[in-house]
């Protein structure tokens, strides 16, 4: 099902639209601190996070297929 992202005029602490650990559960308040950014290919970017709660690292991965962005957590 498709997610559409409106667009944040302001951010606030925590936030609706902050990302949670996908491995420790959403929690109250957000965790998590971007590490590193790799652009894969010309199409598609990964993202490293990780949680300040759980220490454990995730990657987020953006993908452009045939006009399409995926957005999802690598496991």
């Amino acid at each position: 099902m498709p997610y559409r992202i409106e667009a944040v005029q302001r951010v606030r602490w925590p936030d609706v639209h902050s990302l949670d650990c996908p491995k420790c559960c959403p929690s109250a308040f957000p965790y998590l601190h971007m590490k590193e950014f790799f652009q894969d290919d010309a199409e598609s970017l990964s993202i490293t996070y990780e949680c300040e709660f759980c220490g454990e690292r995730s990657v987020l991965k953006l993908e452009q297929h045939k006009g399409q962005t995926l957005m999802y957590w690598q496991m």
